[in-house]
């Protein structure tokens, strides 16, 4: 055979530590990046007690439909400032349940009043455009014109991560 420092052999050694590699480079999935993003900076939420103390209160009691639920909303006013922080939610989904309330989302709302003035389109998160909730009988009971996205962050919804119901959701607890 060749001696290590011919430069044959060190070619057939990188050549074989090449063939060996297990962990091929793969394209990284945005919505992925995003979910690991919310679970991070919501992880301590997962304590009610934890989510009060930092400003979260209940906004809703517990909303569903026959596209299944969205738990109850808890609301930090302090967020509702017209910019979208994938890192600071405004309104947190909790599940309730026998062993309490399970977090299982997030709620991203921004204002029109402070978004409209200077954006010609609704606020956009990876591609999907917030809902518009200007007109009041779209409202659902916020008493301002607003936009608003949901991401199941914590409980995957099987119809999309950005749908506003999710079917693996329910209020019967």
């Amino acid at each position: 055979m060749f001696p290590r420092s011919h430069p044959l052999a060190l070619a057939l050694a990188a050549l074989a530590l090449v063939a060996c590699d297990d962990d091929p480079v793969t394209p990284t999935d945005p919505v992925e990046e995003l979910l690991v993003e919310i679970r991070a900076s919501t992880e301590t939420f997962h304590d009610l007690d934890a989510a009060m103390q930092a400003g979260f209160g209940a906004a809703s009691q517990c909303v569903s439909g026959p596209a299944g639920a969205m738990g109850i909303h808890y609301l930090n006013p302090a967020r509702l400032d017209g910019a979208v922080v994938t890192t600071e939610p405004e309104l947190l989904l909790y599940e309730p349940g026998d062993d309490g309330m399970r977090l299982v989302g997030v709620e991203y709302m921004v204002p029109a009043p402070d978004w409209d003035p200077t954006n010609d389109a609704p606020p956009e998160l990876l591609g999907n455009v917030f809902a518009d909730h200007r007109a009041e009988a779209d409202r659902h009971g916020i008493p301002f014109p607003h936009y608003d996205l949901h991401v199941w962050a914590w409980e995957a919804n099987p119809d999309g991560t950005f749908l506003p119901f999710n079917t693996q959701v329910t209020c019967s607890g």
